[in-house]
């Protein structure tokens, strides 16, 4: 596990020195979201370091996730009550960020609310020990230890306002969606 902090510690320091972060307009306000100071090209180690920066993604509307994931490769409804994740219904939009495929899930009024990732993190090769690196590659950093852990899989119920599940060996699945 030290290694994994020490791993994390050099990564988000590249992180703060390579990046700038801004938070995005509100879904509805009348500021563009490209009015918000976007993040240095891939030519910085922490930019090709970050997956996907989630607190960026969630809370901002379809617009501003496309803005800054490009288009979806798919999207498509939800109805109420047809998975955990949205029980209201709602949408989803699939994106491919380098080699990973990125499932942005909506509520009803076109808010996102969390992600999912399946395709792509096998080929990292992280164990379930390596949480934490995992997480700084989606923009979390450091957390508290999980709340449940077995030798598949990994749950926090609240981390910073996120439910957080990874499973597989090596890591072939990561949820996080912001809790209501």
């Amino acid at each position: 596990m030290e290694a994994a902090n020490a791993e994390l510690d050099r990564l988000l320091a590249l992180k703060q020195s390579a990046a700038t972060s801004t938070a995005l307009a509100p879904a509805g306000s009348a500021t563009p979201a490209a009015a918000a100071t976007a993040a240095p090209d891939a030519s910085g180690a922490a930019q090709d370091y970050i997956i996907v920066d989630v607190p960026r993604i969630v809370g901002a509307s379809i617009d501003a996730v496309d803005g800054l994931l490009g288009e979806p490769d798919d999207a498509f409804e939800w109805y109420p009550g047809s998975i955990a994740q949205l029980p209201l219904g709602g949408s989803e939009r699939d994106y491919t960020v380098r080699s990973y495929t990125v499932w942005v899930l909506f509520d009803p009024q076109g808010i996102a609310k969390g992600i999912i990732v399946q395709v792509g993190l096998a080929a990292d090769g992280y164990p379930l020990d390596k949480w934490p690196v995992i997480l700084s590659r989606f923009g979390l950093g450091y957390t508290k230890a999980p709340d449940f852990k077995s030798s598949m899989g990994l749950r926090w119920n609240n981390s910073n306002g996120y439910t957080i599940y990874m499973s597989g060996v090596p890591v072939d699945n990561l949820e996080i969606m912001k809790r209501p």
